[in-house]
């Protein structure tokens, strides 16, 4: 009897420990698929995010590029000998400065300094 007491026992701790377990796993599987949520939530969000920030852009880029359209258009109604060629090349295609080789060696112009590279001599 005191052995079928002690076997129903420990079966019934084993069954215990198992619905624990078993309990434990639960909760372990329902936490991993909440922080997958909220992960995936917070994926979301910054791509929204994104997308927003990517549209304005877009829509500042639009608005500037009607802003000069209508500036040029001005222009050309007040440009009656057709300069605005010549207006547009002044203003966007600025010449680099020029920069004469003799005036930044200064005095040393026979002294050899040209001779030590490749082509100059």
């Amino acid at each position: 009897n005191v052995k079928r007491t002690s076997l129903a026992l420990e079966k019934e701790t084993a069954e215990e420990e198992q619905k624990m377990a078993d309990f434990k796993l639960q909760k372990d599987s329902e936490r991993a698929a909440q922080e997958q949520k909220l992960a995936m939530d917070k994926l979301n969000h910054e791509l929204a995010m994104k997308e927003k920030n990517a549209d304005a852009q877009a829509k500042l880029k639009s608005q500037e590029a009607a802003l000069e359209l209508e500036r040029l258009t001005n222009i050309r109604k007040l440009d009656r000998k057709g300069e605005m060629a010549t207006y547009l090349m002044a203003k966007d295609c600025q010449l680099p400065t020029v920069v004469n080789c003799a005036t930044m060696m200064g005095g040393n112009q026979g002294s050899g300094i040209m001779h030590g590279l490749p082509g100059m001599r």
